[in-house]
């Protein structure tokens, strides 16, 4: 979600709750009276939930950015305090003095925050306990029937908008997923049809060497016992074709070394797995030149870009990511950082690990760090082989 948005979304919630002094202010059907009539102490009190509860909410909503991103589970338990801290505020302030259950708005606001903190089942209990305690807390002021009222409706608009947010939370999270599937089910597919064509590669090269090269060898066996025959008028055409068995010989070895070492769909093939990844902009950073020495590290290099994009998508929740490859003094160097924040403390998971043992096995190594601004950086190294 945009920075402007989550801005937007945080101060709405503090004008909504700046919204209860209005009736006050305006002295509608004498109601600013009504609170100055209020024993001093349960004046006092009165002030002290309502801007408790501001407080409160400010607090809740600091890195509101995060939270919506990764559910921060580091902060929940001060975020569920404080939100239990908010339902006391808004309970008694209306116990206090609501007149028509209008302070009651509070708890409706308190509802929307609860689908990011606990489980649905649970938002139904606090939203169902809420409910009950304000139907007890308005009886003295509303009486019976009118606190009943009040107590269901408001209970009504809370259970629809925690549910509102609890489905937007589950889409956010669903789309998420498919973004971490989809990027899996494009680095599948390459890897097969990588395989596949190294396969068909070896196979052709595989039947070049055996069949026509052993056919030449066999010819040039046969010119040379020519050429000891006696006869001069036979000589220069076998040395011709003496010539010309050697020549072929030379194109099999090139066109078999070829087949079994192409590497030159590399980069395009990288770069459209790296394209159109959802809700992710990749800059992807590589000499035109560049081409992998070996099949083992092509894919090892698909696979360091296939984790760099997944851990972005399931974990940093970042809007870009920068993937860089470049060969310095022997020494390729492939970097991925992005715009996202990882909440601390980070461990790496199987993915990271295996392709560390990948960068090993070639003689290189892979290494990750967590940047001050929360973004995880990871370089790999590897030797350039000839």
């Amino acid at each position: 979600m945009r920075h402007a948005t989550v801005t937007a979304l945080r101060w709405s919630g503090l004008l909504a709750w700046l919204c209860i002094l209005l009736p006050v202010d305006f002295n509608i059907d004498g109601r600013q009276a009504e609170l100055t009539l209020l024993p001093l102490p349960s004046l006092m009190l009165w002030w002290l939930s309502f801007v408790g509860f501001g407080v409160c909410y400010w607090c809740i909503t600091l890195s509101l950015a995060a939270w919506l991103k990764t559910g921060d589970p580091a902060r929940r338990p001060l975020r569920l305090s404080l939100c239990a801290l908010m339902a006391l505020c808004a309970l008694v302030l209306n116990a206090t003095y609501s007149s028509d259950g209008d302070m009651a708005v509070l708890l409706v606001l308190l509802s929307v925050l609860l689908p990011g903190l606990l489980p649905w089942s649970q938002v139904k209990l606090w939203v169902a306990a809420q409910s009950l305690l304000l139907f007890t807390a308005l009886i003295p002021q509303l009486g019976f029937g009118s606190a009943l009222y009040t107590g269901l409706f408001l209970g009504m608009v809370q259970a629809f908008s925690a549910l509102l947010v609890h489905l937007l939370t589950q889409e956010r999270i669903a789309r998420r997923e498919m973004s971490e599937l989809h990027v899996q089910l494009r680095f599948t597919r390459a890897q097969l049809e990588e395989a596949a064509r190294e396969t068909e590669r070896l196979r052709i090269s595989r039947e070049l060497h055996d069949s026509l090269g052993h056919h030449l060898t066999i010819l040039g066996l046969e010119l040379e016992f020519a050429a000891h025959l006696p006869g001069e008028a036979v000589r220069p055409p076998i040395d011709r074709a003496r010539a010309l068995n050697k020549l072929l010989l030379s194109d099999v070895r090139e066109s078999v070394s070829t087949l079994r070492n192409a590497q030159d769909d590399w980069l395009h093939l990288t770069q459209t797995l790296l394209r159109s990844v959802p809700g992710l902009e990749i800059r992807f950073d590589c000499p035109a030149h560049f081409t992998p020495t070996s099949g083992l590290q092509a894919r090892t290099l698909l696979r360091f870009f296939q984790e760099a994009v997944t851990n972005t998508v399931r974990h940093a929740h970042a809007a870009r990511l920068w993937l860089q490859l470049e060969e310095h003094q022997g020494t390729l160097i492939v970097c991925a950082y992005d715009d996202g924040c990882l909440l601390p403390p980070f461990h790496p998971g199987n993915g990271l690990t295996g392709l560390c043992e990948r960068f090993e096995a070639l003689g290189g190594a892979l290494t990750f760090s967590m940047q001050p601004q929360g973004t995880l950086h990871l370089e790999g190294r590897l030797p350039v082989v000839q």
